[in-house]
């Protein structure tokens, strides 16, 4: 058996239909492969698509997908020799190839391609991580259309491309640098992803750059805590949640996705077993004995959790902060999204977010003479460089020590 796949219109300027031929027993029939490209793509000699036309890997793997399933109909049937059966084959052949390649990969767009992606992965991903790749998919979406390109392909995304891309998030839709950051970071991730299963061969994402900027923080001292701690939100019950939330996250180092299922009854000499959701892994988090009476407490009123969601928390935070009268003014130089300086003075409570509760504690441990690798140990930091930026926050100590320095 012989099988070839040859071009209907080779001398075309335009597309032309793949056909496969199929001699057998002194037979020969041709048939269509659905799949179109313009002459100029096609290699006669290998008879497959030459390797810089546009998408060539993902038609080059159904042709060897019609060519391998073709062998395996040939093997099924032992036909060779037996002509009575070759009709039978063909027909086999043609009824497999009439509606194999209704949804071809031959055309995929970033925008499908980003449907596939998420299909695959949503069962391994945050929610708010899901969230910031749709979010991603339809910023590329509007950039494609303004720059005329509708339909994007993986062809399509060069180091031009991200340029003009990177422009747009921060001219029209005024990101700053660690937001533009996070974009670049899972449109890399999402190309990777999709090149290591086949689906292109666009190694854009190796060159890629991201941004970013060191951020700028406020110190949130033990008074003020104190304040927050005693403050008596009994009669409101969403507040009082929220408080008492955030509290656990100063006393215990625990981020806002952990402290949110709080459960008391999974702590075990004075250890706290759980599953941290940012990295998928088991852990025990050592606690003190003041963080574990407080979520004993915060148990018996309201059980296992019960957060609310990141947003409404940070809402509630900042009534909480007003209520506790943590009102003093601070200035902070924060980049716009053009990059240019900006003096910036809020109040403390529209500075506070909930992870200033888990800032907090790592600040009062390095505070109170713990070694970095201790704290790390306790609250799971696994690069030292990510917890630096903790590390020059213990500044009321920094200023105490200059202070008796030049005393």
């Amino acid at each position: 058996m012989k099988i070839n796949f040859y071009l209907k219109e080779p001398n075309s300027t335009k597309e032309s239909l793949i056909l496969v031929a199929i001699s057998l027993n002194g037979k020969r029939s041709k048939f269509s492969t659905t799949q179109k490209i313009n002459p100029k793509y096609w290699n006669v000699n290998n008879q497959r698509i030459k390797s810089n036309a546009p998408n060539a890997l993902n038609f080059n793997k159904i042709l060897n997908s019609v060519q391998s399933r073709i062998l395996d109909l040939y093997t099924k049937n032992f036909i060779e020799n037996d002509k009575s059966k070759t009709t039978k084959f063909f027909d086999e052949v043609r009824t497999y190839l009439s509606g194999k390649f209704e949804n071809s990969e031959t055309d995929l767009t970033i925008e499908k391609a980003f449907d596939k992606f998420l299909e695959i992965r949503k069962s391994n991903l945050k929610e708010e991580t899901l969230k910031a790749y749709i979010t991603l998919k339809n910023h590329l979406r509007t950039y494609s259309v303004i720059i005329g390109k509708k339909d994007l392909l993986f062809d399509d995304l060069d180091i031009s491309f991200f340029d003009g891309f990177v422009n747009y998030l921060k001219i029209t839709c005024k990101q700053k640098t660690n937001t533009r950051s996070k974009q670049i970071k899972n449109i890399k991730a999402f190309l990777k992803f999709m090149y290591d299963r086949n689906y292109h061969t666009n190694k854009v994402f190796e060159t890629l750059e991201r941004e970013h900027e060191k951020g700028q923080f406020v110190y949130f001292n033990e008074d003020e805590f104190n304040k927050v701690l005693n403050l008596d939100l009994g009669y409101n019950k969403n507040l009082d949640k929220s408080r008492r939330l955030f509290c656990i996250s100063c006393l215990t180092g625990l981020r806002f996705s952990d402290v949110i299922n709080i459960n008391f009854n999974n702590i075990i000499n004075n250890k706290y077993n759980l599953g941290v959701v940012k990295r998928n892994t088991p852990m025990k988090i050592k606690m003190t004995n003041k963080a574990i009476a407080y979520i004993k407490e915060y148990f018996d009123l309201y059980g296992i959790g019960g957060g609310f969601t990141s947003q409404t928390t940070n809402k509630h935070l900042t009534k909480i902060l007003m209520l506790a009268e943590i009102d003093r003014e601070e200035l902070l130089f924060e980049k716009n999204h053009l990059g240019i300086l900006e003096e910036i003075r809020k109040p403390m409570y529209e500075w506070i977010t909930f992870h200033y509760g888990r800032r907090y504690f790592i600040i009062k441990c390095l505070e109170k003479g713990m070694q970095p690798l201790q704290i790390m140990d306790i609250t799971g930091h696994e690069d030292f460089s990510v917890f630096q930026a903790y590390v020059k926050f213990s500044e009321a100590d920094s200023v105490e020590k200059l202070n008796e320095a030049w005393d």
